[in-house]
């Protein structure tokens, strides 16, 4: 689960965009507490990892190399922090820190994937295996994630047990949204995990997680075939959940 004072974020990002478009494009971001964004300001061009100190959000920053990519390139980021130690920004493995410490805040009750707490400044791309750690990932471990065909689901600790499996599909499953199987389950415990397996397909809509645990979201086929889309909202929406998102 997000933890106000140490942790980190891990997601693979394919932008729609070249590098050098002008404009701020977040991937994720808890309100005053941190985000992730990718933004052009004169001749940088970069992506930024910052946490939000009580005051402002520059104390303590990371930003990238100055990027070259094309559009729909795969980009692996993660970042990494704590307000003892600092902020790491690994962007393909290769990482920029910042020693700064900072005074942690409060977690707010949402957090924002695919824009900034506003619901602006989307990052008009893909997002694909995002998933949250509780503590501050090594050098190793970020290879390791970059490295692995299918990161979350080959991480030992993201196997749970299931007691009902719910099937979202364009034709022939339970259900044809990822968010009316999510409305329709009203049971969920520790002990009645339930998994929404989404079919290959392209799902235009807002996704709302609020209140709810013990549903974890996966997709099949990988992002290639199976995807969220928005063009002017945010992706997905959590708050008060403990559960795995793998889309």
């Amino acid at each position: 689960s997000l933890s106000s004072n140490r942790g980190s974020l891990a997601l693979w990002y394919s932008p729609a965009y070249l590098y050098s478009e002008a404009g701020t494009k977040t991937l994720f971001e808890t309100a005053n507490h941190l985000r992730i964004y990718y933004a052009t300001a004169g001749a940088d061009l970069k992506f930024y990892c910052q946490a939000y100190n009580g005051t402002d959000w520059t104390t303590a920053q990371v930003t990238s190399a100055n990027q070259n990519f094309a559009a729909n390139d795969w980009l692996n980021l993660v970042c990494s922090w704590d307000n003892a130690s600092g902020v790491n920004l690994y962007v393909n493995t290769v990482k920029t820190s910042t020693p700064s410490t900072w005074t942690a805040q409060a977690l707010p009750t949402s957090f924002y994937l695919g824009s900034d707490s506003a619901g602006l400044n989307q990052a008009q791309g893909l997002i694909s295996d995002f998933a949250i750690f509780n503590r501050a990932l090594t050098q190793k471990e970020v290879t390791q994630l970059y490295n692995l065909k299918h990161p979350v689901e080959d991480l030992a600790s993201l196997n749970p047990s299931y007691s009902r499996t719910l099937d979202v599909a364009k034709w022939g499953g339970d259900y044809q949204t990822i968010q009316s199987a999510l409305d329709a389950i009203t049971d969920a415990s520790a002990g009645n995990r339930y998994l929404i397996k989404v079919s290959p397909g392209v799902y235009n809509e807002a996704l709302t997680l609020n209140n709810k645990s013990y549903i974890d979201i996966v997709n099949s086929g990988g992002p290639e075939v199976t995807q969220v889309t928005q063009s002017d909202a945010t992706v997905l929406t959590l708050s008060g959940t403990t559960s795995q998102i793998r889309i």
